[in-house]
């Protein structure tokens, strides 16, 4: 991972930039799909909604005092957008945040979400000084949670029938990585 500046990522195949508006189609494209938001609390997208989103991720870029890094998801050397990950430091702690990331329904299978969630690791712990770093899912949404253990989460807590999404309870799981044990490879 290679940070060449503060809101720019690169890794072997993929760069993590700040989204631009051009964005909104190639997002809107997987943000329709319902199995992209089976087990989010978000989408289908109408257009409105993307180009909501998209503009949410902008302001936020452009605001020095936000506490969310928002990062489109595009493939080295094409800038071809494949999907959009982000990092939201906890406002009371400023040591914790949280992660989360999707990824266009074409590309998965291809080892760019876990590509993605390690770059965001590794900007979260030695770019942004962070302590913790957690993330979240459905229980069913077994390809995210294995995305969170290939880059060395480790499940800390299960909620049970805690989200209610898409007019069905859901359980809820929480991983988490710290600092220490990402730097000693024990995670």
């Amino acid at each position: 991972m290679q940070v060449q500046d503060k809101l720019v990522i690169v890794t072997e195949r993929l760069r993590l930039r700040p989204f631009i508006e051009a964005d909104w189609s190639s997002v809107h494209e997987y943000a329709v799909d319902p199995q992209i938001s089976k087990f989010q609390e978000w989408g289908p997208n109408t257009i409105k909604d993307t180009k909501s989103f998209v503009a949410k991720c902008i302001a936020a870029e452009r605001d020095p005092s936000s506490n969310v890094y928002f990062f489109s998801i595009t493939l080295a050397g094409t800038d071809r957008h494949i999907g959009g990950c982000v990092i939201t430091i906890d406002p009371e702690t400023r040591s914790e945040a949280s992660i989360g990331y999707t990824i266009n329904q074409n590309y998965w299978r291809k080892g760019y979400a876990i590509e993605a969630a390690a770059a965001l690791l590794g900007f979260a712990f030695t770019e942004l000084g962070l302590r913790v770093v957690k993330s979240n899912c459905d229980s069913a949404n077994t390809a995210s949670w294995r995305v969170m253990e290939k880059i060395g989460m480790r499940l800390v807590n299960t909620e049970f029938n805690s989200k209610y999404i898409k007019g069905s309870w859901r359980d809820w799981l929480e991983y988490s990585v710290s600092v220490d044990e990402w730097k000693s490879g024990t995670h």
